[in-house]
């Protein structure tokens, strides 16, 4: 689920985002340093974005995303993810 603010109204090309969804991962997250002990996860995104070209279809935006199992089996480290993002519709 996905909130977006477009400060200038809909034509505007920024954007504002905030999302809290669920993920299931394909195996157990382990950076070295830290071990999910769950493949199901909670996320919260923001993002800053910008369309562009034909009827602002094209997206770039850069979110910071945080991925958590909410304590649900320990350990629950967490991790915190930066991501430069490019989006176009098909």
């Amino acid at each position: 689920m996905a909130w977006r603010y477009q400060p200038a109204g809909p034509k505007s090309p920024w954007f504002f985002e905030a999302g809290l969804g669920g993920s299931v991962l394909d195996g157990l997250y382990n950076s070295g340093q830290r071990r999910f002990s769950t493949a199901f996860q909670f996320t919260e995104v923001l993002a800053i974005g910008y369309r562009f070209g034909p009827e602002k279809a094209y997206e770039v935006s850069l979110r910071v995303q945080h991925f958590s199992n909410a304590g649900i089996k320990k350990p629950n480290p967490g991790e915190n993810f930066m991501s430069l993002r490019f989006s176009l519709p098909w």
